[in-house]
């Protein structure tokens, strides 16, 4: 799926220069852009015009971008809408911070172009294939609604449907980049041994692994390389654990 030529960004920033600068990374996919520059305006949009995803500034005057994220998700009309932070905050409490409003990724500036445009792909194709299975459900439940089937048969799309959401879950625990358990997938297993510590009495072990010298390794071979190096350290750990 081609999910460039029917998308629609709204993009949200105070500063028409930073608007300037992620639309001319984004132009070039053929996507459908509108902009807001505070977060009324941007929570309004969201509901008037339901974009596809928003790209939403965390420093803005008056109603910050964690409260904008807040209120989206938080109306059911706009909940599903996948909302990825830009800021130049990179300390940890920011970050979980995002995440706590609801966004679904997080990109500190300056960023590289490439970087933005793959994490918007990757994300614009969760969401169509989110909605794709929803539509396919729909139909399913009319089409037997309409008509008799035979028990097999219903056993049959059953175990279809069930397969397409287990591929559906699997890619919304994975991330992107390195193919490798996501931050919403380590909450989730990190609260399930939390809970069968408690159970069992026994300790709990965290490993933390830190990259010595990733900041100039990228300033010196540059985003898409530092990538690649991202990943394949990512496989790299995945086969040994």
């Amino acid at each position: 799926m081609d999910s460039r030529m029917t998308s629609s960004i709204l993009i949200v920033d105070d500063s028409p220069k930073n608007i300037q600068l992620v639309a001319g990374f984004l132009k070039r996919d053929d996507y459908v852009l509108s902009f807001a520059q505070d977060g009324p305006s941007a929570i309004e949009m969201a509901k008037t015009t339901a974009p596809d995803l928003i790209l939403l500034d965390i420093m803005m005057p008056g109603m910050d971008g964690y409260e904008v994220c807040a209120q989206i998700k938080a109306d059911k009309a706009t909940r599903g809408i996948p909302i990825i932070c830009l800021t130049a905050r990179t300390d940890r409490e920011s970050v979980l911070r995002a995440f706590e409003a609801g966004a679904v990724d997080y990109l500190t500036k300056p960023f590289d172009g490439a970087e933005l445009s793959s994490r918007v792909r990757i994300h614009l194709e969760l969401k169509h294939a989110q909605e794709m299975i929803a539509r396919r459900e729909n139909d399913l439940r009319e089409e037997i609604g309409k008509a008799l089937v035979r028990e097999h048969e219903l056993l049959e799309v059953t175990a279809k449907l069930e397969e397409t959401n287990r591929v559906l879950l699997r890619l919304s625990l994975v991330d992107g980049l390195t193919r490798i358990a996501n931050r919403r997938q380590f909450d989730i297993i990190m609260d399930k041994e939390l809970r069968r510590c408690a159970r069992q009495k026994v300790e709990l072990s965290l490993i933390m692994i830190d990259i010595d010298y990733f900041k100039s390794y990228n300033d010196h071979f540059g985003h898409l390389a530092g990538d690649d190096c991202l990943r394949l350290i990512a496989a790299t750990v995945a086969r040994n654990v």
